[in-house]
């Protein structure tokens, strides 16, 4: 909220310096000058300090050759499966750090021909304490090359599919 009456204000101090710029220029040339710069800073910070779109989604699918990024609808003219998937190998590594309670930031790295560690994937997952083990595991055996052959109904899958309900 405070945003908009900053962006309003800004609006309105453009305006003020703009159209008494005439009266400005009589009074003092410095006048109009501080005004001019005071309003392209402000605008400057609102611009950078602005929130970022970060609302895409995607889908990821982690096979034993890579990790896949699928869009989260699929579109008629969207590239195939292979366009999008990033490999990985099984010398790779990977890690899970955590941003919030329900946020996670996972890196996959894979060493070059140097041994040196580079990032080939880096997102932020959706992922509560309570599954980081499991989803570790089950990206690891991805990553060496290890699949289940069978799901167990009685465990829930490793990453939730839909944020639980609240109560209420």
């Amino acid at each position: 909220m405070w945003r908009r009456v900053v962006w309003a204000s800004l609006c309105v101090g453009l305006f003020v310096v703009v159209q008494g710029l005439g009266l400005w220029i009589m009074i003092s040339w410095v006048i109009p000058v501080v005004g001019f710069v005071a309003i392209l800073c402000v605008g400057a910070y609102m611009v950078a300090t602005g929130p970022r779109e970060r609302r895409g989604t995607e889908r990821f699918m982690f096979t034993t050759a890579g990790v896949a990024r699928l869009p989260s609808k699929r579109e008629a003219n969207a590239p195939k499966l292979d366009a999008v998937l990033i490999p990985y190998s099984s010398r790779g590594t990977l890690r899970l750090d955590r941003v919030s309670d329900v946020w996670r930031r996972l890196r996959i790295y894979v060493p070059d021909s140097h041994g040196v560690r580079q990032v080939v994937f880096d997102a932020g997952i959706r992922c509560p304490s309570e599954h980081v083990p499991r989803v570790t595991e089950t990206i690891q055996n991805a990553m060496m090359g290890r699949v289940a052959t069978t799901a167990d109904a009685s465990q829930p899958p490793p990453i939730p599919l839909h944020p639980p309900l609240a109560p209420g």
